[in-house]
């Protein structure tokens, strides 16, 4: 069997490739426009560390939680917690918390007992095992004038509230810090768009509806319509009557 030689494409259809890859950059294009947060998530690639620690007070820390695999030598690997703290000056610290399984064992626990009815003494017990694990030894890394934590977790870390971590003083760690979360320090970078003019108005309109709701029927947690009705049945009124009558009766309340 011969091989025949590669021919060369017709000018004709080298005009309809180029065509073709002129109408998929226009599409492309198009869906980059539409598809919300596509620019920010390109663009957070390539944040630097120099512009998130820009967008941190000098009272403020972020923490950066994160799940790893440690080598522990012959082909052996055992997952663990470790923590990236950044400050708004210096270099980043690393601070190793332990063993991914024992960590996430309380996790699941407390899961567990913040589901059900647990026993004061048991949650506080979980809580404060965790506080020992997960923020006892960041703490210690922390200056004293520390104000707001800035936490971003990692696996099983985003089912637990930080802010209820309890120390050995019985003290939630929300009454140390502020916390504030995010999916990871590159979110500091997002500035929070205003609401517009137009969107304010009618956030507004939706609340003085909702008053004027309550306003006119005070201690009815039924629908209005199917309240008419009943009034209506009572008074031996038909569907359509008593409809009208509610209808005539919110006219005379809006104006």
């Amino acid at each position: 069997m011969l091989l025949q030689p590669a021919q060369k494409p017709s000018a004709e259809t080298n005009q309809r490739i180029e065509a073709l890859e002129e109408e998929v950059d226009k599409i492309e294009s198009q869906l980059a426009q539409h598809v919300a947060g596509l620019g920010q998530a390109r663009h957070a690639l390539g944040v630097s560390l120099e512009q998130v620690q820009a967008t941190i007070p000098n009272d403020d820390a972020l923490i950066e939680y994160l799940r790893y695999p440690r080598y522990l030598g012959k082909e052996k690997w055992e997952q663990r917690y470790g923590a990236i703290v950044l400050l708004s000056k210096g270099v980043p610290l690393w601070i190793p918390l332990g063993k991914a399984k024992e960590i996430e064992h309380l996790v699941r626990r407390y899961g567990t007992l913040v589901r059900g009815s647990p026993q004061e003494e048991e949650l506080s017990a979980n809580l404060q095992a965790l506080y020992e694990a997960l923020w006892a030894p960041i703490g210690q890394a922390l200056p004293s004038q520390t104000k707001r934590a800035i936490v971003s977790p990692d696996g099983q870390l985003n089912f637990i509230s930080f802010a209820t971590l309890l120390t050995k003083d019985n003290q939630f760690l929300a009454q140390r810090y502020s916390v504030q979360y995010v999916a990871s320090g590159r979110d500091l970078l997002r500035q929070v768009k205003p609401i517009p003019p137009l969107e304010k108005l009618f956030y507004l309109l939706i609340r003085i509806l909702v008053s004027l709701q309550h306003r006119c029927w005070p201690r009815q947690s039924t629908v209005p319509a199917m309240q008419a009705r009943s009034v209506g049945a009572k008074k031996g009124m038909s569907k359509i009557g008593a409809s009208k009558a509610w209808m005539a009766r919110r006219k005379k309340v809006m104006n």
